[in-house]
């Protein structure tokens, strides 16, 4: 989570339901602090992504221009979910369409 607020409101959350769990305070397409995980929980953002030289080492970042966060984050989370991890992703139903499928 890139708002310092919305991390701390996770974090009271999982104190709240004693749920142990990391809170990372950071953009989420940057290198992540950590190697694998169990589970990845995303409600993604839709729009682009404005750091072009960060969105082209990603398979799904375009070549030219601003690639689209949301393709970029479902990539950083497969890829950073372990061979039997889940990821619960909250993402538009037409998510799927464009030109850029």
């Amino acid at each position: 989570e890139v708002d310092p607020v919305l991390s701390r409101v996770s974090v009271h959350l999982a104190n709240f339901l004693e749920i142990p769990f990391d809170v990372y305070p950071q953009d989420a397409i940057m290198p992540l602090p950590l190697e694998e995980a169990d589970i990845v929980i995303g409600d993604f953002p839709v729009g682009y992504y404005p750091i072009d030289e960060r969105s082209k080492e990603f398979k799904l970042g375009f070549e030219e221009g601003h690639s689209y966060s949301h393709y970029l984050l479902i990539e950083q989370a497969i890829n950073t979910l372990k061979d039997a991890g889940y990821a619960f992703l909250v993402v538009p139903s037409n998510i799927f369409t464009g030109e850029h499928v």
